[in-house]
C-alpha cells in the first residue's frame, strides 16, 4: 500500500521496485482476486501493490519505474479529488503550513476545546496529526463542518483548487494510462465511511466513485478501498454496500498477510513509502513488521 511518490525519492522506489521483482511474484489484483474466488493456487511469495488516493506524483514519479519493473499496480481514485475538490486531510495541512498564527485554541463539535502551539514547522506537523485524528472520530456531517471551518479559524485563505505539491490525476492523464494500470475506486471525498449516518449518502460515497470511473473510462471498475481502512472504519453496513455495488474484492488498511480463504472485501495490506529505509522496508514487506 503506496500513496505518495517524491520526486527526491525516485530512486529509492526504484531500488524497492528491484527488490520486489528479485525476491516475489508481483500480480495484478484482479488475478489475484480471480484466484482466489476460485480456489486455484496463488504463486509463492506473491505480492500485489496498490496506490490510494489518485495524487498526480504517482503519474509523474512511479508509473514509470512500475512500468519498466513490469510490476502491475491498482490505483484506488478518490473521484472528488480528481473533480477538483480537496483532500480534506491535505487542506488540514496546508491550513496549518499558511496560518500566522502562533497559538490557537480550537473549538471541537464535542464541546471541548484543543489548543496548539504553532511556533514550528515540527509543531504544526503535530498539530495536523491530531486535527486529523480528531476529525476522523467525528459523525461525517460533523467533520464535514468542522474542516470546512479551520481554514478561517486559522486565517487563511483555501485555494479553490489543490496547488501542485497537491494536485491530483486528471481524467484524461487515467485514461491516457489505464491500458497499463487497473483503477479502482476509493469513494468520492473521502470519508470515515462507519461514521456516515445516512445509507443513502453511504451509497452515494460508494457506488457513486465507481459509476464516476465508469463514466469515464467506459470500463467496469471491479476493486474498492475503505478509506483509512481500519477495522472500526468498516461496520457490516459499509460492507453491505459494498457488495451490493458490485464490487469483486475491497482492501482495508489493517496490516496482515491474506491466506486462502481470505474474505475478497477484507483484504489486508502492508503500509510501504520510498521513504522507508532499507531493511525495515525489506523486514515489512516479507510480513515481519505488521
Amino acid at each position: 500500500m503506496y500513496h505518495r511518490f517524491p520526486q527526491g525519492l525516485r530512486g529509492e522506489l526504484e531500488w524497492q521496485c528491484s527488490q520486489i521483482v528479485r525476491s516475489y511474484h508481483p500480480l495484478s489484483l484482479k488475478e489475484a482476486g480471480q484466484r482466489m474466488r476460485a480456489g486455484e493456487p496463488i504463486p509463492p511469495n506473491a505480492v500485489v501493490v496498490t496506490i490510494d488516493d489518485g495524487y498526480r506524483d504517482f503519474l509523474e514519479v512511479a508509473y514509470p519505474i512500475f512500468r519498466s519493473f513490469q510490476i502491475p499496480v491498482t490505483v484506488f481514485l478518490t473521484t472528488g479529488f480528481l473533480d477538483g475538490a480537496w483532500m480534506w486531510g491535505d487542506s488540514v495541512l496546508y491550513s496549518l503550513d499558511h496560518t500566522r498564527c502562533q497559538k490557537i485554541d480550537l473549538p471541537v463539535p464535542s464541546g471541548n476545546t484543543i489548543s496548539f502551539v504553532l511556533e514550528s514547522q515540527e509543531q504544526r506537523n503535530s498539530a495536523a496529526v491530531r486535527i486529523k485524528a480528531v476529525a476522523k472520530r467525528l459523525p461525517d456531517g460533523e467533520r464535514r463542518r468542522w474542516i470546512e471551518d479551520l481554514p478561517a479559524a486559522l486565517g487563511v485563505e483555501l485555494p479553490a483548487s489543490p496547488p501542485r505539491a497537491y494536485a491530483a490525476l486528471s481524467w484524461d492523464e487515467v485514461r491516457q494510462i489505464s491500458e497499463h494500470v487497473d483503477f479502482g475506486a476509493h469513494t468520492k471525498t473521502h470519508p470515515i465511511l462507519s461514521r456516515v449516518e445516512s445509507t443513502e449518502c453511504l451509497r452515494e460515497e460508494i457506488l457513486g466513485s465507481k459509476r464516476r470511473i465508469e463514466q469515464e473510462l467506459q470500463n467496469t471498475t471491479k476493486h474498492f478501498c475503505y478509506p483509512n481502512g481500519l477495522r472500526g472504519d468498516i461496520d457490516e453496513r459499509v460492507l453491505q454496500v459494498t457488495r451490493e455495488a458490485g464490487f469483486e474484492a475491497a482492501v482495508m488498511a489493517e496490516p496482515g498477510l491474506n491466506l486462502p480463504g481470505t474474505n475478497l472485501y477484507q483484504l489486508r495490506r502492508i503500509g510501504v513509502d520510498p521513504s522507508h529505509s532499507r531493511d525495515p522496508f525489506l523486514e515489512t514487506v516479507a510480513g515481519l513488521r505488521l
